[in-house]
């Protein structure tokens, strides 16, 4: 499967084509983001996702469910990881931290920041 989001604050999941040319149909939709979504990543499993948009909050969802799982504060992501066991989640932002929390709890644990000037370099 694959998803889809952007401004109209919907997430489609995708089942993939039995076969070439075959048409494709939303299998399911996740609602509740209140702005525009513009990160997607997966998560620890098939039944996972990870959303960020403009309302500044990072989703972990249930696809299975259509629901969300939980909820991080996290403004300006624009890139998302879950690590392999799923206790930590990674957030790029765009005021060029990365910040680091307990996916469990939620909460921070850790800010990097680095030279945006030497690293785009």
């Amino acid at each position: 499967a694959f998803a889809t989001a952007g401004e109209d604050k919907i997430i489609r999941v995708w089942p993939l084509p039995a076969a070439a040319g075959a048409e494709l149909s939303v299998s399911k939709e996740l609602k509740g983001v209140t702005g525009a979504i513009n990160v997607l990543e997966t998560g620890t499993g098939p039944d996972h996702l990870l959303s960020a948009g403009d309302d500044g909050m990072v989703r972990l969802w249930s696809i299975a469910d259509a629901k969300v799982v939980r909820e991080f504060k996290i403004a300006g992501a624009v890139s998302l990881a879950l690590s392999a066991d799923g206790r930590q989640l990674v957030a790029g932002c765009a005021d060029g931290a990365v910040r680091i929390w307990d996916a469990q709890a939620p909460k921070q644990l850790a800010e990097l920041r680095g030279d945006l000037d030497s690293a785009r370099r």
